[in-house]
């Protein structure tokens, strides 16, 4: 798993915008058979009560992944995969002293990350039973 976590937060950091970011996150999903809608955030998406209500990502993607489970409950994980633009130096992901470091790392490609190596663990939890 860690290999795994290392490999796509270095795609994710070294990818040049939003539209390599969200292939690299529908590649994941579909590998793992999760179903997953791309939506365009429009002022009727930011209504939805499972949408995180900010007016600056207006006209921005949004990827919704449904997991479904033995029980009648909803978990909601929420994060983003836009970036700010930043240093040179930060546009390609580095290790140093075992911390990958590059824009977005830490807000909030890392999350994604982290949410992507939960549903491959879920994934392969299922497939054990």
């Amino acid at each position: 798993m860690k290999k795994y976590i290392e490999t796509i937060l270095r795609n994710l950091i070294n990818s040049s915008d939003d539209g390599a970011r969200i292939k690299i996150i529908e590649d994941e999903l579909k590998s793992n058979s999760i179903q997953y809608e791309l939506k365009e955030i429009t002022s009727r998406l930011i209504n939805d009560p499972f949408f995180t209500k900010n007016i600056d990502e207006l006209g921005k993607q949004s990827i919704i992944a449904k997991i479904p489970g033995q029980y009648n409950s909803t978990i909601i994980l929420n994060t983003h995969f836009d970036t700010v633009p930043s240093s040179k130096n930060m546009q390609t992901a580095h290790l140093r002293k075992k911390i990958i470091f590059g824009r977005g790392s830490a807000d909030a490609l890392g999350q994604v990350v982290v949410l992507l190596g939960l549903i491959k663990k879920l994934k392969n939890q299922e497939n054990k039973h």
